[in-house]
């Protein structure tokens, strides 16, 4: 029973690393998008007079796309997270169980052994991973709804609809 204890113990430590690895890959790569997004906006709007008539409905529809993508990388990050609490839960149920029958040498434990680990926690890495992607889609969907709305005479009115707009993911809580 010990062996197969200590290779459950291996396989799920395996996982988390995988798991966690792949947050910050995910990470990675929104951050890229991300700039790479806004590189190309200002770069179509450094065009020139000719470009820029067109410059509001490619903003548009440039972040309105990329928004609308961002949403399916909050979804890996949440199922990523999900994956990643299982193995968790487990590695603290082979602690508990090994940590029992050895408590008369070893009694100052000092990780953790509780198996209720919460899916989602909200003052975790992976909550501020999951809510920073989410403000990126906010951003994103505020800007577009700022371009498509956008109007020279009320540009504070323009503004604030596209900040509640980008705040709106961010403030509903899914994110956590």
């Amino acid at each position: 029973m010990d062996e197969f204890l200590r290779l459950e113990y291996e396989s799920c430590m395996d996982l988390l690393k995988y798991y966690d690895e792949r947050n910050v890959s995910l990470m990675k790569f929104t951050t890229g998008v991300s700039s790479a997004v806004v590189s190309i906006v200002f770069g179509f709007y450094a065009l020139g007079t000719n470009a820029n008539q067109y410059f509001w409905h490619f903003a548009s529809v440039l972040t309105g796309i990329v928004g609308l993508g961002l949403i399916a990388i909050v979804v890996a990050l949440v199922q990523n997270r999900l994956y990643f609490v299982y193995p968790a839960r487990q590695i603290n149920a082979i602690r508990n169980t090994m940590l029992s029958t050895v408590e008369d040498c070893f009694s100052s434990n000092q990780m953790y052994t509780t198996t209720d680990v919460r899916a989602f926690k909200f003052l975790s890495l992976h909550a501020l991973m999951n809510l920073l992607v989410t403000l990126q889609v906010g951003l994103f969907w505020g800007f577009c709804f700022f371009s498509i709305a956008h109007d020279e005479k009320n540009i504070t009115g323009s503004v604030i609809e596209a900040v509640i707009v980008a705040a709106a993911p961010a403030l509903d809580g899914s994110s956590c």
